[in-house]
């Protein structure tokens, strides 16, 4: 679908999905796991498929609560150490799988060849991966169970998706959805994808693609032409990344 974007018009509203694809592949990719739920009559194993690899934080900290609770009772070591140890070895644990992911997305997409604008993509694919990581242990701290933690990790991560900015339009999210819309400002993967969208947009000159200029014919004097995009022009063949976000985005 993203596989060797045009850099002219065609390719700008591709772009934004590349950029929104991009910050929430690493907390979604498909999995499966297995786990024990009690039935009427016996245990039964039920196969559950997650869209969300991250996800697999919760099984970890919720399957692991009766060992690091023994632990502390026998003073071993403190809850808080378990906690701290996760963190930092997801670290660097993160950084390959986003450093692998980012080479290969960045490059196989056609996005800007520019090395300053690459490692700010990775810069904040890695941060939106460490944020979704850390929303799923917190959800499986505060839930009893493992089909709670799935339940609300499930609903808050589609809430995310869905006040990102990008299937409700921001400027339609905060003018006309006023209710929810204040939602944006707490969402995390909403600046990054920001962020990654700006960081790619910016000093983009993108030519107009034959079949998005009007009008078209025999005849046609130049002069009245435009680009069909949000932030083209009259009289202009080409559209800057700066006046494509500022109208579709703001």
């Amino acid at each position: 679908m993203f596989y060797d974007q045009p850099d002219s018009t065609e390719g700008a509203f591709s772009r934004g999905g590349t950029a929104f694809f991009s910050i929430l592949f690493l907390g979604e990719i498909y999995f499966r796991f297995l786990y024990l739920r009690p039935k009427t009559t016996s245990t039964d194993t039920d196969l559950i498929t997650i869209g969300w690899l991250q996800l697999t934080e919760l099984m970890k900290a919720v399957s692991g609560r009766v060992v690091v609770a023994r632990h502390k009772e026998y003073a071993f070591y403190r809850p808080s150490a378990v906690s701290i140890a996760r963190v930092v070895t997801d670290f660097p644990l993160l950084f390959v799988q986003v450093i692998i992911f980012s080479i290969i997305m960045y490059f196989m997409t056609n996005l800007a060849v520019d090395v300053s604008k690459f490692f700010i993509y990775a810069l904040f694919v890695y941060t939106t991966t460490i944020c979704i990581t850390a929303l799923y242990r917190m959800f499986a701290a505060l839930s009893p169970t493992i089909d709670d933690a799935v339940r609300f990790s499930g609903i808050a991560l589609n809430l995310l998706v869905l006040y990102t900015g990008y299937v409700i339009p921001k400027p339609q999210l905060l003018q006309q959805k006023i209710w929810f819309g204040w939602f944006y400002y707490t969402n995390p993967i909403a600046y990054s994808f920001e962020a990654v969208l700006t960081n790619e947009f910016s000093g983009r000159v993108m030519p107009c693609a034959p079949g998005q200029l009007v009008p078209q014919g025999p005849g046609v004097d130049p002069r009245y032409q435009g680009c069909a995009l949000p932030g083209a022009q009259l009289g202009r063949t080409s559209v800057t990344g700066e006046e494509y976000l500022l109208t579709t985005y703001q």
